[in-house]
């Protein structure tokens, strides 16, 4: 845990050296010293020959020199940091626009996706229309205007048919499958995770919520037979060893096709309950999500163990509902989990040459800490933070090796 901790700040310093030089505009600003004589500013703009001068008006009264590029700039900060009639020099930064859908709930009902910084994420990457995330659960009320040319063909493993129509009466799969990838920036509803991504539907839950181990594992092994680059699974309980045995299976399998994998840490009521033995969530290649409030503290409902891998907002989530208009909420480490599933699959769908390794690394690595520092039982690594993500993912910093897991290895 300490080597992890070490290797962890290590990298975060690398990422803040990375991001002071990654957001520059080339530019210098400086700021004269009070009752500086007024030839001393004309003495540095003679010496820098600076392609372009602005000022900004008071109280700033900063200087702007465009001397012609980067490493014009940086001799011309040494420059002026040796000068004593220099109050201030810098290189100037930039931030970047962050993407906001048209939506009309995202704004008003979706804080959930900016407590996990997605917007940052949204900047770089919407997803894309070949990435496939497979989500086992209740079914799918395709018929949603959230879900138009978004679901691929799927399968009933409950009923033995090609149609995992939504029949429970919460719409649990519905909701957890618009959470992943519902039409966004279309002006109707809420925003999706991963924008354009695609659903393969795979029902395995009967009407009164009950997942066969049977199902579930068989589901598994469609997912990654068909064509899914992220697989979720929004369902817990204790297994027997049977029941285990039957789900290292699917999982091993699912992972040697490339497939990443993530579920709900579990809903046990008082706070405290732990997962360990649980199905599928705490199964060695499964990334575990625990649920946390608004305020990012770790929802009284979630479950807590060592297998414990990530958290993600988990309470009063929005989405699609029973009509092709209607929408709801919901509460549960079943609606966290799918809050990662989705990060993972706007990660594959920027660079589909990552590994499902590489990505739980990511994740993990860019996580915000929560609780005591470092992992813990409660929130695993961390708040999952998409933008952190794909800032680490494009300065390279994190670990091309397997994950470090809670988990013990097969």
């Amino acid at each position: 845990m300490l080597r992890r901790m070490a290797m962890l700040f290590s990298w975060l310093a690398i990422a803040l050296s990375l991001q002071a030089d990654g957001n520059l505009t080339g530019r210098l600003m400086y700021r004269m010293k009070a009752r500086t004589h007024p030839y001393a500013q004309a003495e540095i703009h003679a010496v820098l020959q600076p392609l372009c001068i602005r000022t900004c008006p008071s109280p700033l009264q900063y200087t702007v020199l465009d001397v012609g590029g980067l490493s014009h700039a940086r001799s011309g900060l040494a420059y002026l940091k040796q000068r004593p009639d220099v109050e201030t020099a810098f290189l100037e930064g930039y931030v970047t626009l962050c993407a906001v859908p048209t939506d009309p709930a995202y704004v008003t009902y979706q804080e959930a996706l900016r407590q996990v910084n997605l917007p940052a994420a949204w900047d770089i990457s919407t997803g894309s229309v070949t990435t496939v995330v497979a989500v086992l659960d209740s079914g799918i009320r395709a018929t949603h205007e959230e879900f138009t040319g978004k679901v691929l063909a799927g399968w009933d493993f409950v009923n033995g048919d090609a149609d995992p129509n939504d029949d429970i009466a919460s719409l649990h799969g519905t909701l957890v499958s618009g959470i992943i990838a519902a039409n966004t920036n279309n002006a109707k509803g809420g925003a999706g995770v991963c924008w354009t991504c695609k659903i393969l539907p795979l029902k395995v839950a009967n009407a009164a919520g009950g997942v066969a181990t049977s199902d579930a594992t068989s589901a598994i092994v469609y997912a990654a037979d068909n064509g899914a680059h992220v697989i979720n699974m929004s369902f817990a309980g204790l297994g027997s060893q049977s029941d285990v045995t039957a789900y290292r299976t699917a999982i091993n399998y699912a992972r040697s096709k490339g497939c990443l994998l993530v579920a709900a840490a579990g809903n046990n009521t008082p706070y405290g309950t732990s997962n360990e033995g649980y199905v599928p969530c705490s199964q060695p290649g499964v990334i575990s999500v625990a649920s946390v409030d608004s305020s990012n503290t770790v929802s009284y409902f979630s479950d807590y163990g060592s297998t414990v891998d990530l958290s993600a907002p988990g309470e009063n989530i929005y989405g699609p509902y029973t009509q092709p208009s209607s929408y709801t909420y919901n509460t549960g480490t079943s609606f966290a989990s799918p809050i990662v599933a989705g990060v993972a699959a706007l990660l594959h769908s920027y660079q589909p040459t990552l590994t499902h390794d590489q990505i739980e690394d990511l994740l993990k690595i860019s996580a915000c800490d929560r609780g005591p520092v470092g992992r813990d039982n409660a929130y695993g690594y961390g708040l999952v933070d998409a933008g952190r993500a794909f800032y680490f993912l494009q300065q390279n910093l994190f670990p091309i090796s397997a994950a470090a897991s809670g988990k013990p290895a097969f």
